[in-house]
């Protein structure tokens, strides 16, 4: 269903950037409807309040965690005080930004934030299932006496005969991570061929202008201090919200659209971002020390 929703989110906004080629749909999204994250800003706030406890939000949010794929990966829930608690005392109530616009009455527009909120909740629901599954495959791997290092070398098909019959075969610790292609790839069936994509088109966020040193968060539970930093991500999915709350002064992702989670919160924060800057720009920013993210002109400058 998430995968189903995100695609109309997607068709819908190149519907509209096709209708209204000369109007800032990003402009037009912000504050139009309130993401999850606002809701967490607000549980954050009701916390300190003492309206909630801090266990109701670790209930809340705890499913969440960097690199929300990796199914080993620490979850928000494996270290509150760090992915929530610590950002607690700077919380505030989202403000509405939303303004009247011209284009709220098109089909087109209504589409887009209709498919865009439900994309963020089907999201939402998605992850905590994730979750779910993976505090359960955690402890049958423990109670078999499967490391999660050497889980992780393995298909599904042959992790599920380990966990559903008895271990035979000795797993090896010094193997190579196996490159897993999906099942409908068949040898000789499928017609695999290659396909050249174009240099990015990354999706810049305000008209500011941000000089700073990069932090790079390759590593999903990497934890560092990213005050007055610009910190580069491989991806931009929901468990990287607490960075807008970090003391970070900008967001540099590889990958994510315009209608990515990243660059919903992005434009809801008013954070100085760009979001999807492509493998290139990426593998430079990686290695450089001090970069100017010109938002206004829709540039990356490398100082050094």
């Amino acid at each position: 269903m998430f995968v189903r929703v995100a695609r109309l989110a997607f068709y819908w906004k190149n519907k509209f950037d096709e209708m209204y080629p000369r109007v800032d749909l990003n402009e037009l999204i912000a504050g139009a409807f309130k993401p999850i994250g606002n809701q967490l800003q607000t549980d954050l706030v009701a916390c300190r309040n003492g309206s909630i406890t801090r266990e109701e939000l670790v209930r809340r949010y705890g499913h969440l965690r960097p690199g929300q794929f990796s199914v080993f990966s620490e979850s928000y829930a494996d270290d509150p005080e760090t992915y929530l608690f610590a950002h607690m005392s700077s919380a505030t109530n989202p403000m509405k930004t939303h303004r009247h616009n011209a284009f709220e009455g098109t089909i087109e527009f209504k589409n887009v934030i209709m498919f865009m909120q439900a994309r963020e909740r089907m999201k939402f629901l998605f992850t905590q299932v994730l979750y779910l599954f993976s505090v359960k495959l955690k402890r049958v791997l423990a109670e078999r006496g499967i490391s999660e290092k050497d889980a992780s070398r393995l298909s599904w098909r042959i992790l599920d005969s380990f966990l559903s019959g008895p271990c035979e075969t000795e797993m090896s610790s010094g193997e190579e991570f196996p490159v897993l292609l999906p099942d409908v790839i068949v040898p000789g069936v499928t017609d695999l061929k290659v396909v050249t994509f174009a240099e990015a088109m990354p999706s810049y966020i305000t008209s500011t202008i941000v000089k700073a040193c990069v932090c790079v968060l390759e590593q999903p539970n990497a934890k560092v201090d990213v005050q007055g930093a610009l910190v580069l991500l491989p991806n931009s999915d929901p468990g990287y919200d607490f960075l807008f709350h970090s003391g970070a002064v900008g967001i540099i992702t590889k990958v994510g659209g315009p209608a990515s989670h990243m660059c919903i919160r992005a434009l809801e924060l008013q954070m100085p971002s760009c979001i999807g800057c492509g493998e290139n720009m990426y593998q430079t920013l990686a290695s450089a020390k001090t970069v100017v993210l010109d938002c206004k002109s829709r540039q990356i400058i490398v100082l050094d």
